[in-house]
């Protein structure tokens, strides 16, 4: 599938390309690859969150205000994309990406 991104999103592409190629850890790369399952040991998502963490880029899908990145849609694509070729491991979904976005849109003050 080809997508034509603006001018911006490849500027971002190639952001979260060189991000991946400097800061993905060869043991989790390894450990993604070797994994027999979508989800990795818990150790090794761990290690890759606590680099996204670090970037500022773990909550990507959650709203500024909560700690997230603001990004649209298609720079949401990109980054998943890019992991997924880059070699990162998958995310355990509910946290992140089902319940906090759920809760920052929907929650009260106390849930959010």
């Amino acid at each position: 599938m080809h997508i034509d991104l603006s001018p911006q999103d490849e500027t971002f592409r190639d952001e979260v390309r060189a991000f991946i190629k400097a800061e993905l850890p060869d043991a989790v790369r390894l450990g993604a690859e070797a994994s027999p399952t979508v989800f990795v040991e818990p150790e090794i998502g761990q290690a890759w969150n606590a680099v996204l963490n670090k970037k500022g880029w773990l909550g990507y899908q959650w709203p500024v205000e909560h700690g997230g990145t603001g990004w649209s849609a298609v720079e949401r694509f990109i980054f998943e994309y890019e992991c997924g070729v880059g070699g990162a491991p998958e995310r355990t979904p509910m946290g992140f990406r089902y319940v906090g976005p759920v809760l920052a849109h929907f929650g009260n003050a106390w849930q959010q």
